[in-house]
């Protein structure tokens, strides 16, 4: 299923105000804008745990997603099975964050 752009936006500007901690978003063909979008409400989210396992996601979101990790409250990521190279997932891990948890593809 394909998450529009603007279905991620919405989603973002609730986020913040959101009782959510678990957001599964897997299956869900994100584009870079979108990851984008999701990445910058996450620093003002209560969200723990983010499954984007089978998203589609690529070394540019996972980009975008790592700048967004910095300051979240986000400690379990599950990227599996998605289309990040080494360096994706390493750049991912190499952030101010403090993810305790993560799948990786």
């Amino acid at each position: 299923m394909e998450v529009s752009d603007e279905s991620v936006s919405a989603l973002a500007c609730n986020l913040p105000q959101s009782q959510v901690t678990t957001l599964k978003l897997c299956m869900s063909r994100l584009s870079d804008t979108g990851v984008e979008t999701l990445a910058q409400a996450l620093k003002t989210s209560r969200v723990e745990c983010l499954d984007l396992h089978e998203s589609q996601m690529g070394d540019v979101g996972t980009s975008s997603l790592a700048e967004g990790l910095i300051g979240s409250r986000v400690t379990f990521l599950d990227l599996d099975s998605n289309s990040i190279s080494e360096d994706g997932v390493i750049k991912a891990l190499s952030n101010e964050s403090c993810i305790t948890s993560m799948f990786e593809p």
